[in-house]
């Protein structure tokens, strides 16, 4: 196990049935999708190639 000294909380470990640890990486904070107007229906959209999701 390991802990930064002075602190109470270990933050890398493992034991015989799962790992933890931690990471210095930017959090995910935002995603992006495409969507298409139906060009049926202009209160639908498409998503991925399926269509009729309403806005």
């Amino acid at each position: 196990m390991d802990f930064f000294p002075g602190s109470p909380f270990i933050f890398v470990g493992f034991n015989e049935n799962l790992g933890w640890g931690f990471t210095v990486n930017k959090p995910d904070l935002s995603d992006s999708f495409l969507l298409k107007v139906n060009p049926e229906d202009d209160n639908e959209y498409w998503l991925d190639g399926k269509g009729g999701f309403p806005f």
